[in-house]
């Protein structure tokens, strides 16, 4: 509730105004007793905990979140590619990653069975990223667009990345390498 440069409750209503983070728990630590219904109340929060808690008492809250997560069923966002009068509707969190030939696309999606690969026409990898701009989407390479949630290990001194579940190693390109050790921090 008390940051040194800002109010706590300010911070949990910019992020509430995110519809990324409209749903997610939050658990609110302090000191001021005061701030608890409007806490619940306006912000939403799942918990509340009051200064001195304990060690018990966060771990509760905690492990509350986590199993009121596992019974939740949360929006997924999607993203919608056309294709010759066809629509194909993917949920971002199965778009492992997508590679680019000019204007052909291969899209690695991850199923129950594996890896499916989806082929695409008719679109830029700069037109497939601003579509995927809501999800967890980095460009790599001028020729990849990769979800960082797969990302399984970066080699610096190869500049290559390699994603979970997927035997390619993809390269980095100059350009994008900075920006991508950033986001790895």
């Amino acid at each position: 509730m008390q940051l040194t440069d800002y109010k706590g409750t300010d911070l949990a209503n910019e992020l509430r105004a995110l519809q990324r983070y409209k749903y997610t728990p939050m658990i609110f630590a302090t000191a001021i007793v005061t701030e608890e219904l409007r806490a619940y109340r306006e912000i939403k929060c799942y918990d509340y905990l009051i200064k001195p808690f304990t060690r018990e008492e966060v771990k509760q809250a905690v492990y509350g979140v986590l199993d009121y997560m596992k019974h939740v069923h949360i929006n997924q966002q999607t993203v919608r590619f056309e294709q010759k009068g066809f629509i194909f509707e993917h949920r971002m969190q199965d778009i492992v990653y997508i590679e680019s030939y000019g204007k052909k696309m291969i899209v690695h999606l991850k199923t129950a069975d594996g890896i499916f690969q989806e082929n695409l026409s008719g679109y830029s990898l700069k037109a497939i990223h601003e579509l995927l701009e809501e999800g967890p989407f980095q460009q790599i390479h001028k020729s990849y667009i990769i979800n960082k949630d797969y990302v399984k290990s970066i080699s610096k001194a190869e500049n290559t990345i390699k994603l979970q579940g997927h035997s390619a190693i993809l390269p980095i390109g100059q350009k994008y390498r900075d920006v991508l050790m950033k986001v790895g921090n």
